[in-house]
């Protein structure tokens, strides 16, 4: 389902936000492609952290909920980056990577309320087409891992 709803925000990004920026329909295709790499590997950082709530908070509430967080930023940050194709300033590229990550977002949330999926974690992973029991196991093994250094 989330590659789906993924694809159909990528197809409309250049309309949306692209064109308005000066961006050719080519251009938008990596902009929106690159923002999308650099979310996608905070977004498993919160998972593989444990961060549940904030995941949640993206994708049941939307950018605005979560714009002053770290990992927000971090995201902005990561996806402004990446477009070193454009020949702009800092601030013109993290302008974009923030419309960029807020209609990824507020597109994933509405999406996310149309599926009927419960806000737990379980209907997340579920949106996702993540297993929650695999993530849970994973969550234990890492966790198993860290007693391995504490003092005794």
């Amino acid at each position: 389902m989330l590659q789906d709803v993924l694809a159909a925000l990528k197809k409309e990004y250049h309309g949306a936000i692209g064109q308005a920026e000066g961006l050719n329909a080519e251009q938008s295709e990596v902009i929106f492609d690159t923002t999308l790499q650099g979310v996608t590997e905070q977004i498993k950082g919160l998972l593989f952290t444990g961060k549940m709530g904030e995941l949640q908070q993206l994708v049941t509430q939307g950018a605005d909920a979560v714009r002053d967080s770290e990992y927000y930023k971090k995201m902005m940050t990561s996806a402004a980056q990446t477009y070193y194709g454009l020949d702009w300033d800092t601030a013109r590229k993290e302008a974009l990577a923030e419309k960029t990550i807020g209609y990824t977002f507020n597109g994933l949330k509405e999406a996310f309320e149309k599926s009927g999926k419960s806000k737990d974690v379980k209907g997340i992973m579920e949106f996702a087409g993540l297993n929650a029991g695999l993530l849970g196991a994973l969550g234990g093994m890492f966790g198993g891992m860290g007693n391995l250094f504490k003092k005794k």
